[in-house]
């Protein structure tokens, strides 16, 4: 059915007189005239009848008008709806990294988005190679993780840039050593912790400054999130390779080894379904990363 058709008939049954219809439609009597005929013809019934200059409707145009217009100002509330920059109502699934969303969010900001709408959250944790694929798979609205690689799939928007660093607890002995040599062959005769590789991210582990330290990483540890490191770090010699913004979340518990100038970038990326653009609320949400957090 031609939605243009049906708007025609809609307004023709209010007037009813095409004259009068055309003018307020903004479109001559000859269109108004051809749409109704279309219609009918289309619908296989007869719609309306002529008494001198005045359209009558028959009772199925009645019945027509009643049931289709309601239907017309379904599909006009759904256009504004799209159209408008406001939060539309519904479930919105957001995937992020193992501790990204503490780091990230401010608590009570996000708890305001959406008020007085109809909006409600599902927070996924999951490593950053299951956030891109929760994304392309459509799992969820939008992703937040780590490094993540270029996929076909996906649309990315950089939120935050950061270096790697290695850690270790504050008594560990390499903070004694006094060269940056020493420190690289003190950490290379320690155990390591290191994460998980997955498909989809870039891996710390994997880092050219491995290469450019000629550091080989004894690993004793694999952990699949960095918040499992923690406890293996300040209860044993072990160091890691980790985001500076997971250093500062550990505080005092663990303390950056100093070996100069590295060149170990790392990127916090926000990743969404290439097919979906991104709604109101989700740039709400972006918006929300790197503002301080409230008291």
């Amino acid at each position: 059915m031609n939605i243009d058709h049906a708007r025609y008939f809609i307004a023709l049954a209010k007037t009813p007189h095409i004259q009068k219809t055309a003018r307020l439609l903004g479109i001559s009597p000859t269109a108004i005239s051809h749409g109704i005929t279309r219609l009918e013809e289309e619908l296989g019934l007869k719609l309306t009848t002529k008494v001198g200059r005045n359209i009558i409707l028959t009772d199925k145009g009645i019945e027509f008008a009643r049931k289709v217009g309601k239907v017309i100002q379904q599909l006009d509330e759904i256009k504004e709806d799209l159209s408008t920059d406001r939060i539309l109502p519904g479930n919105y699934t957001l995937g992020i990294t193992h501790g990204l969303f503490d780091l990230c969010f401010d608590h009570v900001a996000i708890q305001e988005l959406g008020e007085g709408e109809e909006v409600s959250f599902e927070v996924l944790s999951l490593r950053s190679a299951e956030v891109i694929r929760a994304v392309v798979e459509g799992k969820v609205d939008l992703g937040i993780c780590y490094s993540p690689l270029f996929h076909p799939g996906a649309q990315q928007r950089v939120l935050k840039k950061g270096q790697l660093v290695f850690v270790a607890k504050p008594t560990h002995p390499v903070f004694k050593d006094r060269t940056r040599e020493a420190r690289i062959q003190r950490l290379q005769s320690c155990a390591a912790i290191g994460t998980k590789s997955f498909q989809g991210i870039d891996n710390c582990e994997s880092h050219p400054v491995f290469g450019r330290l000629k550091l080989k990483p004894q690993y004793k540890y694999v952990v699949d999130s960095y918040e499992s490191m923690l406890p293996i770090l300040r209860e044993s010699e072990a160091w890691a390779f980790i985001p500076d913004l997971m250093a500062k979340r550990y505080g005092k518990a663990l303390k950056v080894i100093d070996l100069g100038e590295m060149n170990a970038p790392y990127t916090v990326e926000a990743v969404w379904n290439k097919e979906r653009k991104p709604l109101l609320l989700f740039q709400n949400l972006l918006n929300l990363i790197g503002k301080e957090k409230s008291k």
